[in-house]
């Protein structure tokens, strides 16, 4: 299960606002005031957003080989 699955979006309190008009210390005084944990789950939600992941599908590669060993 995607972390971002879990995420929850508070449409109550969101802006839409430029670039311009961005102020970034209310996002840094907001991420330190949440527990450590959510800011964790907060990274996490946005590293499978940008690069596609999910943790349900991702497989580890096939590894191994067969060989043919002769007789001693």
């Amino acid at each position: 299960m995607r972390i971002s699955d879990q995420l929850r979006i508070d449409r109550s309190v969101m802006e839409v606002r430029t670039l311009h008009d961005l102020d970034d210390r209310e996002d840094v005084d907001y991420w330190r005031s949440r527990p450590p944990i959510e800011r964790m789950m907060g990274l996490e939600a946005l590293r499978q957003a940008m690069y596609d992941y999910d943790p349900d599908t991702a497989r580890l590669p096939r590894v191994f080989e067969v060989l043919d060993r002769s007789p001693r």
